[in-house]
């Protein structure tokens, strides 16, 4: 006996809701990046002037919206 469409129907959810979080795992992965584990911190110059690492944080806020999220906690 043939599977009925909605067996058909159930069995098949699963494996494209499977696909669907695959593909868009992946691709956040390969889009975003990560400070913790994309920055090899081991291999950083301790003796680089500070405002290197405040020029580094500037454009980390920028690139992770920070100005977007604390404008509305920025007393002004």
């Amino acid at each position: 006996m043939a599977d009925s469409p909605s067996r058909a129907k159930s069995d098949l959810e699963p494996a494209l809701w499977r696909l669907y979080r695959r593909f868009f795992d992946q691709a956040e992965r390969r889009r975003r990046w990560s400070i913790e584990k994309d920055i090899p911190w081991a291999q950083c110059n301790h003796n680089l002037d500070p405002v290197i690492a405040d020029v580094v944080e500037s454009f980390c806020a920028v690139e992770l919206y920070l100005p977007d999220y604390l404008v509305h906690a920025m007393p002004w």
